[in-house]
């Protein structure tokens, strides 16, 4: 009978706006890095849970940080990709309303999907969309 070789881990493709599990790869200084395609994800240690290892599955939340690269959080949003959820209005510009949905990074909403011109501290009713 011959041996068989477990299979290796496979990280998983990863999307903006949705919850995993994802394996710590490897700590640094200010984070850790978690195995995932197409490319490992960064988790902040304000951000991650204590006493983590390599080799542990975090509980995180991925999306996009304010420079555009996927990052993790362990905090849960108000709303996940394809959620609807009433959400503050934190601010509004000049290309749209910034919505307060318990992240460090606020969710945009531009003026050309907007339903009504939001306004700050209103309640904004929306779909949390790609």
């Amino acid at each position: 009978m011959s041996e068989t070789n477990p299979p290796s881990h496979v990280p998983p493709v990863i999307e903006a706006g949705r919850s995993y599990r994802l394996r710590l790869r490897s700590i640094e200084y200010d984070g850790a890095w978690l195995d995932a395609s197409p490319e490992p994800v960064f988790v902040n240690w304000m951000f991650a849970p204590a006493g983590v290892k390599p080799g542990d599955e975090v509980p995180v939340f991925v999306y996009h940080d304010t420079r555009d690269r996927l990052t993790a959080t362990v905090r849960a949003p108000k709303a996940r990709l394809d959620d609807y959820a009433a959400l503050p209005v934190a601010d509004v510009n000049n290309v749209g309303a910034f919505l307060d949905w318990g992240l460090e990074k606020e969710l945009f909403c531009p003026f050309a999907e907007q339903t009504r011109t939001l306004r700050p501290r209103q309640i904004a009713f929306c779909r949390h969309g790609r």
